[in-house]
């Protein structure tokens, strides 16, 4: 018998990972709190409209929510936690503060519910095709019993340790690095073009010199082709960045620079960019 995973969060991510797990035959059930997000799932997973039917039907669950304060308010606040078998196992995907996701598995202790700390990097695409890279922190009998999971989904996995929140303190540095790294390339990148090189050419040579970065390479072919369909859009950009200065006002790093990239995300929403791809910031340096 496949097992029985639930989908608690059906946007881009937790939508196409839905269907991946599908694709690999285990039973998919999800849950949206919009009815009309979660039927676009109706041809690959059984569809829940509440968080009562989607707790009894499943063993294993993955929530892919907006932030902390929606991951708190469905499974502490909402009780979602209350409502599960002794032994379950919740993947915890969305971005948060550590100390939330620490809050979040106290009280699935205190129920005999597992979270796993479990943050993703990647996109729609990523999440579709099973190529994600998964960040961890659970304990190791967990892992066994749900490595088949883990192996659909993430391509790369990285495992922190057992200490909830230490996953999310990860991507909270990887997301810092990486929007801050997307500006700096885009001043760059703007410095050559308005000297008059080939755009082409320029990204041809700096996707594999010295300074470059993933998500350089990722998409500034985007920047050239003039494409700005969204993989990761402004606004998660600034909404990344507002939790790791957030994060940091808790450590006393004052986040300065973070604080500038972010001034570049909020000046694209303030032009009706924000929907569309983030390295849409390249347009504040024209």
């Amino acid at each position: 018998m496949s097992k029985k995973i639930g989908v608690i969060g059906a946007g881009h991510m937790g939508g196409n990972m839905a269907r991946c797990l599908a694709d690999a035959g285990f039973s998919v059930y999800v849950y949206d709190n919009v009815e009309a997000v979660a039927e676009q799932y109706r041809d690959c997973a059984e569809i829940c409209t509440t968080l009562e039917e989607i707790a009894k039907h499943c063993d294993y669950f993955l929530t892919s929510l907006p932030n902390g304060k929606v991951v708190k308010d469905v499974l502490v606040e909402k009780g979602f936690l209350k409502l599960l078998k002794p032994g379950d196992i919740v993947f915890e995907t969305s971005s948060t503060m550590p100390e939330e996701v620490e809050f979040c598995a106290k009280e699935a202790e205190a129920n005999n519910v597992y979270l796993v700390d479990c943050p993703i990097s990647g996109g729609p695409k990523e999440a579709r095709n099973g190529k994600l890279i998964m960040i961890f922190a659970m304990k190791e009998e967990i892992r066994e019993r749900c490595q088949d999971i883990i192996d659909c989904l993430g391509a790369k996995q990285f495992f922190v340790g057992e200490q909830p929140g230490s996953a999310k303190a990860v991507k909270i540095v990887n997301n810092t690095m990486s929007m801050g790294n997307l500006v700096v390339a885009s001043e760059a990148f703007s410095l050559g073009v308005k000297y008059g090189l080939d755009p082409q050419k320029l990204f041809d040579i700096l996707k594999v010199s010295g300074g470059t970065s993933n998500q350089f390479s990722k998409r500034f072919q985007k920047v050239v082709d003039d494409d700005y369909e969204p993989w990761a859009t402004v606004e998660i950009s600034y909404k990344d960045l507002s939790l790791a200065i957030d994060w940091g006002a808790t450590k006393n790093i004052p986040m300065d620079v973070a604080r500038l990239a972010r001034s570049y995300y909020e000046k694209a929403i303030a032009e009706n960019r924000g929907k569309e791809d983030m390295v849409s910031v390249y347009h504040e340096f024209l």
